[in-house]
């Protein structure tokens, strides 16, 4: 047999599969769109409205700017969580049965990616009122949800800064979020963020200075043009900068004399911040214990926004660099990025 013949063999399941979620996809937008009309701008939460429902904006505005960090205490009267907690078990276990996930000692699987997608009842609870009102307020622009992240159990993520996985532009256009989906353990393996680091950036251009071989590779590509960061071609360049720069960042923090804080919340409660602000997962000290929650994050409507590759490649010079097009779509909550693919990852 031809090797074009064997290419096509093997070229066509990921055709069929990346077809097979768009036909998904467009019969879930169809669906919702005849939910949103029923509905009108009705949703599975209360309304919150500016003036009541949302606890001391001044103060929370405070926080914002001089901590890079605020917490949303949950309300006491509601049932969302335990609702939310269905959806996750009804869309884990439906991922389960096509053979993604690998279980843990436990029997836990850890982190799925954009339940949103699959869950109308999750995007309106990740979309709420109150999160709309406040991300208005920190992005002087309408917010849009750019993914998901649910867990089982604590990561221990090394520490970092968003913009090494969404790099935006202005500065202040990304926002984390996590919410606890049960009361936060502090042997659970909760998140961890350094006290105002958010003030104290570590740009990718400050580390290349350390690292003069690294940052001469980058000249020599360039060759008076900018590096297509989104190519295969440049991607083990990235991942070696990568490296560099999460020991310079993890370096420079765990010597800088500033708090390290575990974030141990209530169920329901959330906490928001800023895209510098610089976080990760404390140890699992308790291994049997579960750390369930779910990170997501958001962007500016009018933000540029590029990936991984060019934070590292091209975060001196992106005015060369064309940003990535962002597929925004509108539900009766908000806005969010199109997104196709729900699965298990195996961390």
């Amino acid at each position: 047999m031809s090797k074009t013949k064997i290419d096509k063999i093997y070229k066509t399941p990921d055709k069929l599969l990346k077809a097979g979620l768009f036909l998904k996809y467009q019969v879930r937008q169809f669906g919702w769109k005849v939910e949103d009309m029923i509905e009108g701008s009705g949703s599975h939460l209360s309304p919150v409205s500016e003036g009541s429902n949302i606890e001391n904006l001044d103060s929370l505005k405070k926080s914002w700017e001089e901590n890079g960090y605020l917490l949303l205490k949950a309300d006491p009267s509601s049932n969302i969580i335990e609702i939310i907690n269905e959806e996750i078990l009804r869309i884990r276990n439906y991922l389960e049965s096509k053979g993604q996930g690998k279980r843990d000692e436990f029997g836990r699987t850890n982190r799925i990616i954009n339940t949103h997608s699959m869950s109308r009842v999750i995007l309106n609870f990740l979309c709420n009122d109150r999160l709309q009102l406040f991300l208005r307020y920190a992005f002087n622009d309408e917010p849009v949800l750019v993914g998901s992240n649910t867990f089982q159990t604590g990561t221990e993520q090394d520490i970092h800064v968003d913009p090494q996985y969404v790099y935006t532009e202005p500065n202040e256009t990304f926002v984390g979020a996590w919410t606890a989906l049960e009361d936060i353990h502090e042997d659970s393996g909760p998140v961890f963020y350094y006290e105002k680091s958010h003030l104290n950036p570590i740009h990718v251009k400050q580390v290349l200075n350390k690292y003069p071989d690294l940052k001469q590779k980058i000249l020599k590509i360039r060759q008076g043009k900018a590096i297509v960061g989104r190519s295969r071609k440049h991607w083990d360049l990235a991942t070696e900068i990568d490296k560099v720069y999460k020991k310079e960042l993890a370096s420079y923090w765990k010597n800088s004399g500033r708090k390290k804080i575990p974030v141990l919340i209530g169920k329901g409660d959330t906490v928001l911040w800023k895209q510098w602000l610089v976080h990760g997962g404390l140890p699992r000290n308790n291994p049997k214990m579960t750390r369930r929650s779910i990170a997501y994050h958001f962007c500016a409507r009018n933000c540029n926004l590029w990936p991984i590759s060019d934070f590292y490649l091209n975060s001196d010079r992106l005015s060369d660099i064309r940003p990535q097009k962002k597929r925004i779509k509108k539900c009766s909550r908000g806005l969010y990025l199109r997104q196709y693919l729900t699965q298990i990852l195996d961390f």
